[in-house]
């Protein structure tokens, strides 16, 4: 924004009202640098709390009209932005209890603009309709968008607020869209297209209808109530995360993903409508899955599916590239395991051991039920057989097995997973 010719500009950065005081009795209207206001100086008591207040400051009526840097007042006793800048070329910082309304402000920010903190506002009406940079308006309880900036060039942060809808807010937005931890049951107002991360979690989604078109960076609905991805981007840039919702089928969901899928704990029973492919590392896990059917085929980097109820490795899945992991499966058979599906794929020890396991638990019982057979001979067996049950994970390669024993606080646990085995030695011994 060229200067106004109207405006006689101060060349530098001006601290404080007293300092601006000065100025504006030589006639100078702006300030080509920064402004910094921090009202203080007397102290005031009321209900038990201290407030700080520039003995000579009456609020921003008298105030620079143009600042050409950046502009920060905090602790304004003002309840409106009557009298602040028209114009601020560089970041609009204010942070006040007492502000209600962004209302005589200025309509163009050249950099980013911060009302955090300005806990009595309870909508945007008043704000720049052009910034240049962030626009952050988070975790002040705001009830709507309504007034918000239009154009926003880079982040827009409207998370931990009290939204239940995204209309009125920024038309475009040139980096991520927040809008997590809200309140929100759709999507409609956001923008068809967001070039950065565009992330609504934690909020109470049932449908992803008014979703962006197009994602550029993350595309994040986590922690919700959603039980299909229809109405979702059709084009995400980065990682795809809609874990922890309540998810029954994938259908819906991006054909390719450029980085990280995470879809783990749902209820999905099979992974048709995942992308074909994953270029990162995907998970699946904590679902109810009983084999691999569905469109995944490629895994670029680690596959965990822990935690599901395999009954088999059929499926569509052709190649991973990093670590297969099937923890806490209960898998019987490994049908469908292939070189191609990991260079090492990791299972429940169990699985692998179970007939040593048995073994070791005999030998336990059958020579703890003598009196004349040695008991440090039947402590040292019950002790191999922990030691057994602490096998957590079996390293799968193309050419042999491989176990890697887990660190020895697993006992307790491994012995609450295998109660009667417990009771079993103890009555051994």
């Amino acid at each position: 924004m060229p200067i106004p010719s109207d405006v006689k500009i101060f060349d530098g950065d001006v601290t404080g009202w007293e300092e601006w005081s000065v100025l504006s009795d030589d006639g100078y209207t702006g300030i080509s640098g920064n402004f910094y206001l921090y009202v203080e100086k007397v102290i005031k008591e009321s209900d038990g709390c201290y407030y700080f207040f520039d003995s000579e400051y009456q609020g921003l009526l008298l105030g620079p009209a143009y600042v050409g840097g950046n502009c920060s007042i905090e602790y304004d006793i003002q309840k409106n932005l009557l009298g602040y800048p028209k114009y601020v070329g560089g970041d609009l910082t204010i942070d006040s209890d007492y502000l209600e309304s962004l209302e005589g402000g200025p309509q163009e920010v050249g950099g980013s603009v911060s009302v955090v903190g300005n806990i009595s506002l309870k909508n945007l009406r008043g704000a720049p309709k052009k910034v240049g940079g962030d626009f952050e308006c988070g975790c002040i309880e705001l009830d709507g968008l309504e007034g918000g900036p239009s154009i926003v060039q880079g982040n827009f942060d409207c998370s931990g607020n009290n939204l239940v809808s995204l209309l009125n807010g920024p038309e475009s937005v040139g980096g991520d869209y927040i809008c997590c931890g809200n309140h929100l049951h759709k999507l409609d107002g956001c923008p068809e297209r967001i070039k950065g991360t565009f992330d609504c979690g934690s909020n109470k989604l049932v449908s992803l209808k008014g979703a962006p078109h197009t994602v550029g960076g993350d595309f994040i609905c986590a922690s919700n109530s959603l039980t299909t991805l229809e109405f979702g981007p059709s084009s995400v840039g980065g990682s795809y995360w809609c874990d922890r919702n309540r998810l029954i089928s994938l259908k819906g969901a991006i054909e390719a993903c450029n980085k990280i899928f995470d879809c783990s704990y749902n209820f999905l029973s099979d992974l048709y409508g995942a992308p074909r492919h994953v270029k990162e590392y995907c998970s699946c896990s904590n679902n109810k899955l009983h084999n691999l059917s569905g469109s995944l085929e490629f895994v670029g980097g680690g596959f965990i599916c822990d935690c599901n109820p395999l009954k088999s490795l059929e499926g569509d899945l052709r190649e991973v590239k990093g670590e297969f992991s099937l923890l806490f499966c209960g898998l019987k058979t490994l049908d469908g395991l292939t070189d191609s599906l990991g260079h090492r794929v990791y299972l429940h020890a169990s699985f692998y051991v179970n007939e040593l396991f048995t073994a070791l638990m005999n030998l336990a019982l059958f020579f703890g039920m003598f009196a004349y057979f040695p008991k440090a001979l039947a402590i040292l067996l019950a002790a191999g057989l922990l030691l057994v049950s602490c096998v957590k994970f079996v390293g799968y390669g193309k050419k042999s097995k491989k176990m890697s024993s887990n660190s020895i606080w697993l006992i307790w646990k491994l012995l609450v997973r295998r109660r009667q085995v417990g009771i079993k030695i103890l009555h051994a011994l």
